[in-house]
């Protein structure tokens, strides 16, 4: 079988290590690169130059064509990818971080020329599966393209609880993981023991405490800055849409670190009052694939939070809680137009989220974990976003504005939601998950051990003989 990976910055040396693996067992691997350095990175390491397409060797064609002007076939034949798929063009250009800060018509040249040449590459390689990680708009086109010419494109991401396990999840979203098979007895023991784990020692993801750091002043800061000029000095950055310069990333710095500071000084958060009632709204960080993929309709914050307060009643609050691995991503002016916001309280980020989860009304979130533990407490929980844990939600993919929290909040029923039901979900995660950490060995060293690499090509094969039959 012919696979194919896309290139995820450092995530590149997980997948590498994973695809090696693979190819021991007989699989054919293939490269797709959106960036110079990573695709030079992959011939270093023994991929072969014809095993790789680097999209930036074509960056002089969509640049020519960006400048010479679109035609009416240009958005015909991307409005080729929108017709039988969920996302639209503008939407995908909008989901990215940075193709969303350049100019529209030099976004679509893009899309056009990465189209063109993304679909030549699988089609005569005849790649069958195609894995990556759904952030950039490349990853999201590409998965667009595998939609419109009939091959399998998935994501591995971790499934958050239980903790260390992943599955592969269909097309860009998070809402459907590809099934595997059917839980049975050993899956129903493990679900009832993690389950009573969780009710007792309330745990949390590694991941969460991983990214949970306070911005300072590092010098490895300064070691990623060198990097980053012998880059551009080189010209491996040249016509790559997933970089954002040199100046970005020292202004970046600079700000998450006067962030921080003034949050110390300043210190806009309220404490909680865990006996007067409550629905509590966790902020996301941002940017991020969660809120600005997942949730994109919702990725304004400031205005989700204004639309939760218009339909919240005068009896309770909204809580608004910071997330802990997003100190120093917004300003103390973004705070204070949250605290503008009416019936709003801006609660410490430090602060024991599963307290609060158990003790709100009702829990909002638009793609967070919170809606996942909030349902395995019993709680009444709502996601703006479709996703993967719907079953055990009370309203999944919610409309705000047709939200009747009201109803919600005086229907105690919702609370019953525990059981046998919660069992069952977890049963079938245990079943459709592998043990195994997809991260990449700068967040999570451990990702490229020899150990979790066995336990994440386990996942990788048995979800590949199951497309196979």
């Amino acid at each position: 079988m012919n696979i194919g990976f896309i290139v995820s910055n450092n995530k590149t040396i997980f997948f590498y290590q994973v695809a090696k693996k693979l190819e021991s067992y007989g699989y054919k691997t293939w490269w797709l690169s959106p960036n110079k350095y990573w695709a030079k990175w992959l011939q270093d390491h023994g991929v072969p130059k014809e095993r790789i397409l680097d999209i930036t060797d074509f960056g002089q064609e969509w640049e020519s064509k960006y400048k010479l002007g679109l035609n009416e076939r240009d958005s015909h034949d991307l409005h080729e990818l929108e017709k039988d798929y969920t996302l639209n063009i503008n939407n995908l250009i909008l989901m990215d971080r940075l193709l969303s800060r350049k100019e529209y018509e030099y976004a679509l040249s893009y899309l056009l020329v990465c189209n063109k040449y993304i679909e030549k590459f699988l089609l005569e390689n005849n790649i069958q599966v195609v894995f990556y990680e759904a952030t950039w708009a490349i990853e999201l086109l590409t998965v667009m393209i595998c939609n419109k010419i009939g091959i399998i494109a998935c994501s591995p991401h971790t499934v958050r609880i239980p903790d260390g396990r992943f599955a592969f999840f269909d097309g860009y979203l998070q809402s459907e993981i590809i099934h595997i098979r059917n839980p049975d007895d050993k899956d129903r023991v493990q679900a009832k023991k993690y389950y009573k784990e969780f009710l007792n020692k309330k745990p949390k993801p590694k991941y969460w405490y991983l990214n949970n750091k306070t911005p300072s002043l590092k010098f490895s800061w300064f070691i990623k800055l060198y990097k980053h000029i012998i880059l551009s000095l080189k010209g491996q950055n040249k016509f790559d849409e997933t970089y954002f310069g040199i100046k970005w990333l020292i202004k970046n710095r600079i700000r998450e670190v006067k962030n921080a500071w003034l949050l110390k000084v300043k210190n806009p958060f309220e404490q909680p009052n865990l006996d007067e009632p409550y629905i509590l709204f966790t902020l996301h960080k941002q940017p991020e694939a969660s809120v600005d993929v997942l949730g994109s309709y919702y990725s304004n914050q400031i205005e989700t939070i204004k639309l939760i307060s218009r339909i919240t009643p005068v009896t309770h609050k909204v809580y608004v809680k910071e997330h802990s691995n997003a100190i120093g991503d917004r300003s103390i002016s973004y705070y204070n137009e949250i605290k503008r916001i009416p019936g709003v309280k801006l609660i410490h980020p430090s602060l024991d989220s599963h307290d609060l989860i158990r003790n709100a009304d009702l829990v909002i979130t638009i793609s967070g974990t919170v809606a996942y533990e909030a349902s395995l407490y019993g709680v009444p929980a709502v996601t703006l976003s479709s996703m993967f844990y719907k079953d055990i939600l009370t309203v999944n993919q919610a409309e705000i504005q047709k939200l009747n929290i009201t109803d919600i909040i005086e229907n105690k029923g919702q609370r019953l939601k525990i059981g046998d039901n919660i069992i069952n979900f977890l049963a079938y995660i245990y079943a459709n998950s592998f043990e195994g950490i997809i991260s990449d060995p700068v967040s999570d060293p451990s990702c490229i051990s020899e150990e979790n690499i066995s336990k994440t090509v386990k996942g990788f094969r048995s979800l590949l003989d199951k497309l196979t039959y």
